[in-house]
């Protein structure tokens, strides 16, 4: 077998660490390796891929749901927004600001864009729930209103069900008490 002669290490002009290297197979399996080395295997693509699957499947839903509840919030804040103006607006008229057009009386034709398209605002004489939806613009003796907020049907609001807000402040959300 013929052998070459490779430096391991080029100095000026010397050629001191002198090994021999062997021609052949061994020549041929360090070429591979050195290729090999600039990239990824399928496999490894493979696991990344997995990886980055599993977590989309955790963090997708668990984001989703944070919005949500960040939507739910919004509506709620708009809900004790608007019991704000019908109490200013009571002072006025004496009698409350009821139906659709009452909202737009209180200065909220457009609801804000966080619940604008996820939920339906309304000002109903109370008693009323989410079943009176659409209700009436009769006044009621004492003055009183449940601002309630309906989720648009078949919308990412559904599970909350409907949230309402009365003149005496009782909250419910989907029929219970409290949001």
């Amino acid at each position: 077998m013929r052998t070459l002669v490779a430096p391991l290490c080029m100095g000026a002009g010397s050629f001191t660490n002198i090994q021999p290297v062997k021609k052949g197979h061994d020549m041929i399996s360090q070429t591979h390796a050195l290729k090999r080395t600039g990239g990824f295997t399928l496999i490894e693509l493979m696991i990344v891929v997995a990886i980055i699957g599993i977590l989309a499947a955790v963090a997708i839903p668990s984001y989703q749901d944070s919005v949500r509840k960040g939507r739910r919030s919004a509506a709620q804040t708009l809900l004790m927004e608007i019991a704000n103006k019908q109490q200013q607006y009571l002072a006025d008229s004496r009698t409350y600001a009821l139906g659709t057009a009452g909202i737009s009386t209180l200065g909220y034709g457009t609801l804000p864009k966080e619940v604008n398209g996820f939920y339906t605002i309304d000002s109903c004489p109370s008693p009323a729930t989410a079943a009176s939806v659409p209700c009436g613009t009769t006044a009621t003796t004492p003055p009183s209103f449940t601002l309630i907020a309906t989720p648009v049907a078949g919308g990412p609001q559904v599970s909350d069900g409907a949230l309402t807000l009365d003149n005496l402040g009782a909250k419910t959300r989907n029929g219970a008490s409290g949001w």
